[in-house]
């Protein structure tokens, strides 16, 4: 792992996506981007998952183009505002959500 690649970790109870600022002998510094207000965590490195399929969800754009925003960064706005607005519902045509009962 090196500085810049995204990882998930389970801070506090609750899993957080974010990317590697710092490695140390058993810790680590993510700077959390979901949720973003919990803003850079130190994690034990036996709670990160190292592997670089960190899964960005429909649900995450709303939250990182935030955290763009705040951070002031024109870039990953462009790329989150682009990806959000690539997002369509999922509809199917012979499902109305009028006649929709889950029970």
């Amino acid at each position: 792992m090196t500085e810049g690649d995204w990882v998930s970790a389970c801070y506090r109870g609750q899993k957080v996506t974010g990317f590697l600022l710092l490695m140390r002998e058993s810790t680590v510094l993510v700077q959390a981007t979901i949720p973003h207000d919990l803003g850079i965590i130190e994690v034990s490195t036996d709670r990160v998952n190292w592997n670089n399929n960190v899964v960005i969800w429909m649900d995450d754009l709303p939250e990182l183009i935030d955290l763009s925003l705040d951070w002031k960064d024109k870039e990953w706005f462009e790329k989150w505002a682009h990806a959000l607005s690539l997002c369509k519902p999922v509809t199917h045509p012979n499902v109305s959500m009028r006649s929709f009962n889950p029970m």
